[in-house]
């Protein structure tokens, strides 16, 4: 892999693995880890910070700076950029039961939240005072 690994994905099966780097967008394996292949087609270059399934099957990636939220309904062979309200870094992605919902650790935003399984994004509280949030962990109700 010709990039620093960011964060990884392994399905139940441990066979296939999607893996994000930093700069060089999502790779995949079909093979345990033998092999990695690229499934960037819409978004080279991209800086992954985290990459979950979300609901319905569909992959999400969080990125660095200027980057934002790209999903993909075909495990990562094309890939449509989120609507998001920043342009600042999300550091971390976490999904809860209910279908669509998932929510997004943004540095110097606060946390994000879509009900539309990604799409698109809005601020969860305005109030917040540290907003440079980097991680997040949601209960699965």
């Amino acid at each position: 892999m010709p990039a620093f690994l960011t964060s990884i994905w392994t399905s139940p099966t441990g066979i296939e693995l999607l893996a994000g780097t930093d700069g060089k967008g999502v790779y995949r394996s079909a093979d345990s880890g033998a092999t990695f292949a690229p499934r960037n087609t819409g978004m080279m270059g991209t800086a992954v910070r985290d990459v979950i399934f979300g609901n319905a099957g569909r992959l999400v990636v969080g990125a660095g700076f200027g980057d934002k939220i790209w999903y993909s309904d075909n495990v990562g062979a094309t890939w449509t950029q989120a609507t998001v309200p920043t342009s600042n870094s999300i550091d971390d992605l976490d999904r809860t039961s209910a279908p669509g919902t998932l929510f997004a650790a943004c540095y110097a935003t606060g946390v994000l939240k879509s009900t539309d399984n990604a799409q698109t994004w809005v601020r969860t509280d305005s109030t917040v005072i540290n907003k440079f949030v980097r991680a997040i962990a949601v209960a699965p109700g």
